[in-house]
Order: C-alpha cells, then structure tokens, then sequence
C-alpha cells in the first residue's frame, strides 16, 4: 500500500471498512495522502476518529462494488478530496462485513 501511494500522486486513499481493521492496516502504513475511513458502522466510524491521519465517514452500506466506488468518490467529493485528474485508491475486503479480510484494491481517477 505505501508502495503504490508513494508512486503515485494519490489526492486521498479510501479504506472501506466494518470493523476497522482494513482503515487501521492502511493508516499503519502511514501514506502521504490523507485517509478516508468509510464505515457504515457509525461505532466503527467514531473509532477511526481516534486514529493517525483517518478522515472518518460514517456511509451507508454497499451491496457491491461498484456501489462502494460510487460512494466513496461522492463522499470524498463532498469533503473536498478530490483533485480533477488524480488518482485515488480504494481498500476494502471481499465479502463486506468480514472482519480481517483485506483484499481489495482499486486504483481509480477523478
């Protein structure tokens, strides 16, 4: 994750989680960009308020993938995140709702 982040001029990393743990993995890593911890957990998004760096979402909940990167681009737009022509990269695990399972990343552009 750092690896891609330091390559790559990314306007914000987005961590799309339940529990916290894919948003703790990511803020662990301590990239450049800022991290949006999105979690239709409103607990879980009050934790992550706690954490390094972590911009805390509290998002409805996703059915599937494409959904979950509608949602995160809307609501880093809304925060002001994005940057027109940047990319951004979006971790989450695969099935949502499984704590531990981080194994999802997309890079996408504004």
């Amino acid at each position: 994750m750092r690896g891609i982040a330091e390559l790559l001029p990314l306007c914000f990393t987005a961590a799309y989680t339940f529990s916290g743990s894919t948003c703790l993995a990511v803020a662990k890593a301590r990239p450049r960009s800022p991290i949006l911890g999105l979690s239709p957990s409103l607990e879980t998004a009050r934790m992550l308020s706690l954490v390094w760096g972590v911009y805390p979402i509290h998002s409805a909940a996703s059915p599937t993938v494409e959904n979950m990167l509608d949602d995160v681009f809307c609501e880093a737009k809304e925060a002001g995140f994005t940057e027109s022509g940047r990319p951004f990269v979006i971790v989450a695990g695969m099935p949502f709702g499984t704590p531990g399972s981080t194994n999802l990343m997309r890079i996408a552009w504004t």
